[in-house]
């Protein structure tokens, strides 16, 4: 043991700007990558729309990383159907509503962002106003009719939309960001 050599490991990092102590602690890892801005994420507004096996997923990645404002709109209660995949809920929320159990558990996760729940589903009459002060739009539902609406506020309010999608062993995602790589219509005409 007389000739062992004690190693330290040294490890140079970027100087990067801190905007506030909660940072050094909660967002270290993540603010350690180059050009990482964790400033914009706190002051960041997304909606997610669908709570099931994806939306459940994303929002609790989405809050821990720090996004400042989560709405969470979702019209659906926990099912035991629920559990082998949406890792957000357990048999206690058993047919509570999923926007009502998303949002405790969510603001227990990390007390220093919003969530805010809609428990509605969206519609022709309510969707503007669901999306007006968002920064991006996250479409994690089951259903065409709303992935219509949803993808309509995207092009009329200009807002980046990240669309993600899953079905028995297939998935798919798609972000079209406006103005760079954007569409008119991320789907074909719902009305022929």
């Amino acid at each position: 043991m007389k000739n062992c050599i004690k190693m330290e490991k040294i490890i140079l990092v970027k100087p990067m700007k801190i905007f506030g102590k909660k940072i050094i602690g909660r967002y270290k890892r993540q603010t350690i990558i180059p050009d990482f801005n964790q400033h914009k994420l706190e002051k960041a507004k997304i909606a997610i729309v669908g709570l099931g096996g994806i939306g459940s997923a994303a929002s609790i990645y989405l809050a821990a990383a720090g996004i400042g404002h989560i709405r969470i709109i979702d019209n659906d209660i926990v099912s035991k159907s629920d559990l082998n995949r949406q890792i957000l809920y357990s048999e206690k929320e058993l047919g509570k509503k999923k926007t009502t159990v998303a949002k405790e558990k969510l603001s227990n996760l990390n007390s220093e962002i919003e969530i805010e729940a809609i428990d509605e589903r969206l519609n022709e009459n309510n969707f503007g106003e669901s999306f007006h002060d968002v920064d991006a739009l996250l479409d994690c539902t089951d259903n065409f009719p709303t992935r219509y609406l949803i993808n309509e506020a995207a092009v009329k309010l200009n807002l980046p939309l990240f669309y993600a999608t899953c079905r028995e062993m297939s998935g798919m995602t798609t972000t079209i960001i406006p103005k760079k790589n954007s569409l008119h219509s991320l789907y074909f005409s719902h009305s022929s």
